[in-house]
């Protein structure tokens, strides 16, 4: 009995800490924001950071606009800037998105499709597309996962071009963003997409195994080995 007792008053006290710690954090950020400078706020929790920055948005739309792109900014502090200003200050944010689009830095592109994603899906699809072929691998793998969510079959040939593109690969080793791009299209391949999955079985990277096997999969309705495969490949 004394046991069970102990057991409740622990699961109750785990709770209560559960719901303190979070409200402890975001009051200990509202007590700190009198005095707060900009970059105070963006080294804030997000969530803090979000709550004080939209109580303070009238103030503190133009300092962000400057941090987001001055150079002089670090490359945190410029990306969470940019990102926060589409929470606070949305009517203006679009443009100062669309310019971060086109920035030289892959960091301030990234920033701006996160940006224009949370404003505008079909926009950010659009914007996808186009970052499908950026020189950053990191900006590049942001446009699938843009691409991904809500996937219509247009963009297929687009992913598929993805696999033989050479920024995809390094010293002629496969990157990992072309398993990205097998695992979106495995999710709902085409019966005449069997022949194109057969090609990455045999592929030595095997995160790019596993995905064409998932795809070949649900095409065929069979579970069989990747060694299975691969003959099934050459017959």
């Amino acid at each position: 009995m004394k046991i069970l007792l102990w057991l409740l008053i622990f699961l109750i006290s785990s709770q209560v800490l559960n719901f303190m710690i979070p409200s402890m954090a975001l009051a200990k950020a509202k007590t700190a924001t009198v005095d707060s400078t900009p970059l105070d706020i963006l080294a804030m929790p997000e969530d803090a950071r979000l709550v004080i920055a939209m109580s303070k948005k009238n103030e503190l739309a133009q300092p962000l606009r400057e941090i987001a792109f001055s150079e002089k900014y670090k490359m945190a502090d410029r990306w969470k800037a940019l990102t926060l200003l589409t929470h606070i200050d949305r009517e203006k944010a679009f443009p100062l998105l669309e310019k971060a689009l086109v920035s030289k830095e892959w960091y301030m592109r990234n920033a701006g499709l996160v940006g224009i994603e949370h404003l505008n899906p079909l926009e950010a699809k659009k914007a996808a597309r186009k970052l499908l072929k950026d020189k950053a691998l990191v900006v590049r793998s942001a446009a699938i996962q843009v691409l991904a969510k809500d996937f219509v079959t247009s963009d297929r040939g687009l992913l598929w071009e993805q696999l033989y593109d050479k920024k995809n690969f390094r010293k002629g080793q496969s990157l990992w963003i072309r398993s990205q791009v097998l695992a979106v299209l495995a999710l709902e391949p085409g019966s005449l997409e069997l022949p194109l999955f057969l090609q990455y079985v045999n592929e030595k990277d095997q995160s790019v195994q596993t995905a064409s096997v998932v795809a070949l999969e649900r095409i065929t309705k069979k579970k069989m080995s990747v060694d299975a495969w691969q003959k099934f490949a050459v017959e």
